[in-house]
């Protein structure tokens, strides 16, 4: 795994995790926030082993992330500017190619999709893995009280969970799907999400 700095020709400079041998077929992964390129560090080292595909695999700190630049103006972070971010390192990554594929992930999916829908011939496959950081999500049920960001201070959330777990079948069901998320949880999940996107990048 190495660290590298990528100056894009329109003055942003990119800072990226890299495995794998340059050259190789091009995987691109996007994280979302607030995170960085190291979430995908296992599944880097994981799709550069030959036996895995041996695969070239970026991964970039968005702009305003990380190492890489941050404007200081809001407009800078327009859909537009991202997208021509993305166009540019595919570009230094895999020059005159495209993507075998790419992998995108909460805003990074964002991102991703708006450049599929502009720039379609830069990648083969798109491959989108939902934000699934949220209980509810996981569940796929309403398990625990969501509340509109500006209003989730701790003392909000706090008496939204106190009042589910005043209510006895609530908190008894609460306490079920919590261990059941926590076994799914504890499953090897990196292998899992390794397996679904090498199934796309394959398909």
């Amino acid at each position: 795994m190495t660290d590298i700095s990528a100056p894009l020709p329109h003055g942003t400079t990119l800072h990226c995790r890299v495995s794998g041998v340059a050259g190789r077929p091009v995987l691109l992964f996007l994280h979302g926030f607030p995170e960085g390129a190291f979430i995908w560090d296992e599944l880097l080292l994981h799709f550069s082993r030959p036996e895995n595909g041996g695969y070239h695999c970026v991964a970039p700190y968005l702009r305003g992330f990380g190492p890489s630049s941050s404007p200081a103006e809001v407009d800078a972070y327009r859909a537009k500017h991202l997208v021509q971010d993305l166009m540019a390192l595919i570009a230094h990554e895999c020059p005159g190619g495209a993507l075998e594929c790419l992998v995108a992930h909460d805003w990074g999916g964002a991102v991703a999709w708006n450049l599929a829908n502009q720039q379609p011939q830069l990648m083969k496959r798109l491959a989108y893995q939902p934000w699934v950081g949220l209980p509810n999500i996981l569940c796929r049920e309403f398990v625990v009280p969501e509340l509109i960001q500006e209003r989730c201070t701790p003392e909000a959330l706090a008496a939204a969970v106190a009042a589910w777990l005043d209510d006895a079948p609530k908190a008894d069901a609460l306490v079920r799907r919590f261990d059941e998320l926590h076994h799914l949880l504890r499953r090897d999940t990196a292998r899992r999400a390794a397996d679904a996107i090498a199934q796309v990048a394959e398909a």
